[in-house]
């Protein structure tokens, strides 16, 4: 880090994190946008590929995915929100939140190893229903739909959404939304 002033790139977030006790500047793509955060950086999680900050404009921490990350600005000001900086609860779809909901989802082979492969952390999650091992049950608890409903969309023919209502109308919109009139 010679030039702090400088956006860095990941590897040079993470150095940052560790050594700077500075509020940062991120720009992150989300939802087909580029969004400037202000944040402050405190511990960096799972193998390197997330972070958790201090949100200075929202006033509360979040997990960030580092590999969202588009640019990062070292901004001289020291925190000033040292006291908030608690890591939260991650669930295993890797989206962290205060307020988890369960959800349980029947899958098959199919869908069971590409949870797995996929979401690693699911793997000791999942029960088996038969004795064939042709059909799964997942049961966890959640903090966000999207990851969970894309993984239930796009293997719609493989998995059941057995419990889960704020899953089942996060599905419902998105299939209304994104696929209603394209035949």
């Amino acid at each position: 880090l010679s030039d702090i002033s400088e956006p860095m790139n990941l590897s040079g977030m993470m150095v940052a994190v560790l050594v700077l006790p500075r509020i940062h500047r991120i720009y992150r793509s989300s939802s087909d946008s580029i969004e400037d955060r202000k944040v402050e950086p405190f511990k960096i999680v799972r193998g390197g590929k997330y972070v958790w900050c201090y949100d200075i404009e929202d006033k509360c921490c979040k997990q960030f995915g580092i590999s969202k990350m588009a640019a990062v600005d070292v901004i001289q000001d020291p925190w000033t929100h040292e006291a908030e900086h608690k890591e939260g609860n991650t669930d295993i779809f890797n989206w962290g939140g205060s307020k988890a909901f369960n959800i349980v989802l029947e899958l098959d082979l199919t869908a069971k190893n590409i949870i797995v492969e996929e979401y690693p952390l699911s793997e000791p999650l999942l029960k088996q229903v038969d004795k064939s091992g042709m059909r799964w049950s997942l049961s966890t608890d959640i903090y966000n739909c999207t990851a969970p409903g894309r993984f239930c969309i796009g293997l719609a023919e493989h998995v059941t959404i057995i419990k889960g209502d704020e899953l089942k109308q996060y599905v419902s919109e998105y299939v209304r939304k994104n696929f209603s009139g394209n035949a």
